[in-house]
């Protein structure tokens, strides 16, 4: 900027990131476990393209990023809690789903720890885990940050020709919640497909925490999942209810090869 408020403001920023990393150590002096969100304007150089006919001024392109840092101390929970919470962004935005490409393009990042962010072929953004060289560039100490950066304006709605309408059940549906062991290569996805399927008396399946240790044999993982039962013309009773649930049981060791594990 030629008349910058502030030399520290003369520069138009690029990403989000860098205030957030000075946000993440800010706050570390007081928190060991934390989550920041921001979201603003970046500029990026601009595109020639775009620039009015009758004007020789270069204006940089304006987008709204929304970026977020998660920081503790165990990495791969970080990993997983910041994708999870991107992988199910698309449900709050109706937007399309975001997919995850591995390219090890990121230099900020840990090259065993980033994913970039796509809408179909659109690259929309990053996720990253803040390697060990930047964080010692950056004066952070006995701690880890999980970063990601977005394109507000770049996700595609999600596009739906078929609108339905369902009404509040009249009656109280019912909530079971029980575990599976499973292999460590089966997805919640294939796990909530199965289960879905069972009956159309299940209403809905949550996921509610996933568990591995001592008392989960090698090669295994523990899902714990929430199912929600109910009839549009009473309550169900514990029988139905517990019918239906062996059903699911029966039929998750039949496709998935899992094993039932009372919570």
């Amino acid at each position: 900027l030629t008349a910058a408020p502030s030399p520290e403001t003369k520069h138009l920023q690029p990403s989000l990131l860098p205030q957030l990393i000075k946000a993440v150590s800010k706050n570390i002096r007081y928190f060991s476990d934390f989550k920041l969100f921001e979201m603003g304007a970046v500029f990026a150089c601009h595109d020639e393209s775009k620039q009015a006919a009758k004007t020789t001024e270069k204006l940089p392109e304006i987008t709204k990023n929304i970026a977020g840092a998660f920081v503790g101390q165990d990495a791969k929970n970080l990993f997983l809690e910041s994708k999870g919470v991107l992988e199910n962004l698309h449900h709050l935005l109706h937007t399309d789903e975001i997919e995850f490409k591995k390219t090890g393009e990121m230099s900020w990042a840990d090259k065993n720890a980033q994913l970039d962010l796509y809408q179909k072929d659109n690259k929309i953004g990053e996720l990253g885990l803040l390697s060990s060289k930047a964080m010692r560039l950056l004066g952070l100490k006995k701690t880890r940050v999980m970063l990601f950066e977005l394109s507000v304006d770049a996700l595609i709605p999600a596009f739906s020709d078929k609108t339905a309408f369902n009404p509040l059940p009249e009656f109280p549906e019912v909530e079971y919640d029980f575990a599976v062991l499973v292999k460590e290569s089966t997805s919640w996805s294939s796990i909530q497909q199965v289960v879905s399927q069972t009956d159309v008396m299940i209403k809905q399946v949550s996921f509610v925490d996933e568990y591995r240790g001592q008392q989960i044999p090698d090669g295994l993982k523990s899902i714990a999942l929430k199912c929600k039962l109910g009839i549009a013309d009473g309550t169900l009773t514990s029988e139905q209810v517990q019918s239906i649930i062996d059903q699911v049981i029966e039929n998750l060791v039949k496709n998935l090869g899992a094993k039932f594990r009372e919570e």
